[in-house]
């Protein structure tokens, strides 16, 4: 749909370029006609989106639980047709906002009923999911090596903050570091289109803490 598609290009430009709040009003603007012409997934979608950015770009865990919990009441997963279940989302937010084991049995429920052809054909996007999920329980090694290993052909620059995400909490800001500088080098419309509007603010920052003579 042109106008929820519109919407959701608009927030992501908004929130890129630190205008988180009007980034919200956008999505949730886009959201609005998704209930109207009836897509749940739609809905669940953005509250996804919203949820990261509450967690990526504003690092506020208490919002992100809070939007998860709403939005999963009022459209809960299993009531979506499986190959419109965002399970891949729904995992990261709910691990990067502390529902550690609600993230590992939604993954544990994508693996059981998405297809594998399916899953084979999101393979990239799955092991970047895993990878950070792996992290937030405490398995960083091998949270860095499943990110290490999640590299997408059709998308440089997706995985780049998971895994530099990956080395701050393995205590290797040098990788962090060189990741991040990877990142934001890339002139990629993929990038704007797909990871700015959760990740720029919050590498920038990153960066200007981390960097010698910044």
């Amino acid at each position: 749909d042109l106008q929820s598609a519109g919407n959701l290009l608009l927030s992501r430009a908004l929130w890129a370029y630190g205008r988180l709040d009007e980034g919200d009003a956008a999505r949730t603007a886009g959201m609005a006609h998704d209930r109207a012409r009836g897509s749940r997934e739609g809905v669940l979608a953005g509250e996804l989106e919203l949820a990261q950015v509450d967690l990526w770009a504003r690092g506020d865990t208490t919002r992100a639980r809070r939007r998860l919990r709403d939005a999963l009441r009022a459209d809960p997963v299993d009531s979506l047709a499986v190959s419109n279940r965002p399970y891949l989302p729904l995992v990261t937010a709910l691990a990067l906002s502390g529902a550690v084991e609600d993230a590992r049995r939604r993954w544990t429920e994508y693996e059981r009923v998405v297809p594998i052809e399916d899953r084979r054909g999101n393979a990239a996007a799955a092991r970047r999911t895993l990878g950070v999920l792996l992290v937030s329980e405490g398995r960083v090694d091998e949270g860095v090596r499943t990110l290490v290993s999640a590299w997408d052909p059709m998308c440089r620059p997706c995985g780049l903050p998971e895994l530099g995400w990956a080395y701050e909490r393995a205590a290797l800001p040098d990788s962090a570091r060189a990741v991040y500088r990877r990142y934001v080098e890339l002139r990629s419309t993929r990038k704007f289109d797909l990871t700015d509007g959760f990740h720029r603010l919050r590498i920038a920052r990153w960066l200007r803490m981390h960097t010698s003579g910044a």
